[in-house]
């Protein structure tokens, strides 16, 4: 097994994904500014991934997997300047330094924020043409140009992976299906733009199922770019619905009459590649994330 370094170690996705690798058998060293109080299978490092001393944990057997950044829209309007040194600024310093340890593979995580939101429904696999003139999100653009600075001068196999929106069992909910969840169990009347909104919602498990197909395969050459998101296109009326049902609980629910937000981002291209397949649907996903809400009230 490999050597894997993964930066935003102790984020969501990041603690998952080092553990499973570390129970996979690989060498697992994660990085991040705080690690977590309890005891690990994997070493933990409290460091800045831009700082010249991450360039000690690099070789060339190395993977490098870099989930740490400013990784909400919300966070990114309350500190413009913090995402672009940190979404930005300091990723191509860690281009630099990783090119320098020239590492056996880059994985850099994107986003499916790269795609526009349109009002119906498009197929927005790695072919579709984006720019940030279609985007109106900091956190979108500082992702998008962070795949930019990917492209350039590609001197190391490099990875790009369009995330999907991720949901899963958390204490504190940190997406749309998590907030809906908790509205309905809590018995709160909620009121949306659209409940045609929709997004391909991945669970965390299927997402780092799916980093690790990657990480365990061969290594591509030069620059690969992939979409990892859910299999189905989920509105977030199939979510109200799918949360009234699990928990027995009905609610008043509002379409404001906005205009619907749609980000499809397909995934048959990784699907094909990896022989992955999200294995967890959407009542499955929220039953999990019920448990772990109702056992923190």
């Amino acid at each position: 097994m490999s050597k894997v370094v993964v930066t935003g170690s102790n984020g969501f996705v990041g603690a998952k994904l080092c553990q499973l690798l570390s129970n996979n058998g690989h060498e697992v060293i994660g990085v991040d500014l705080t690690v977590s109080p309890h005891p690990t299978s994997y070493k933990q490092i409290s460091l800045d991934f831009a700082d010249s001393e991450f360039s000690e944990l690099l070789d060339s057997a190395t993977t490098l997997v870099h989930l740490a950044s400013i990784s909400t829209d919300g966070d990114c309007r309350n500190d413009p300047e913090l995402a672009i040194d940190v979404n930005l600024l300091r990723l191509q310093k860690l281009k630099r330094i990783a090119e320098a340890s020239n590492v056996k593979h880059f994985i850099f995580a994107s986003s499916e924020w790269v795609y526009p939101e349109k009002e119906v429904i498009e197929r927005q696999d790695e072919e579709y043409k984006i720019s940030s003139n279609g985007l109106n999100s900091l956190y979108a653009v500082s992702k998008l140009v962070g795949e930019d600075i990917m492209r350039l001068e590609i001197k190391i196999p490099t990875t790009v992976l369009r995330f999907g929106i991720v949901y899963g069992p958390r204490v504190k909910p940190g997406s749309a299906p998590e907030s809906l969840l908790q509205s309905v169990l809590h018995m709160k009347d909620i009121e949306v733009g659209n409940l045609d909104t929709a997004r391909r919602f991945i669970f965390v498990d299927d997402l780092v199922t799916g980093i690790i197909g990657v990480i365990e395969s061969e290594v591509e050459p030069g620059l690969s770019i992939y979409n990892l998101a859910g299999t189905d296109l989920i509105s977030l009326r199939d979510v109200i619905l799918t949360a009234q049902e699990i928990t027995g609980s009905i609610i008043k629910f509002t379409d404001l009459g906005k205009s619907a937000s749609i980000r499809n981002p397909i995934s048959s291209k990784f699907e094909n590649k990896f022989g992955w397949t999200p294995e967890t649907g959407l009542k499955s996903g929220l039953s999990d994330c019920l448990r772990v809400m109702k056992a923190s009230v």
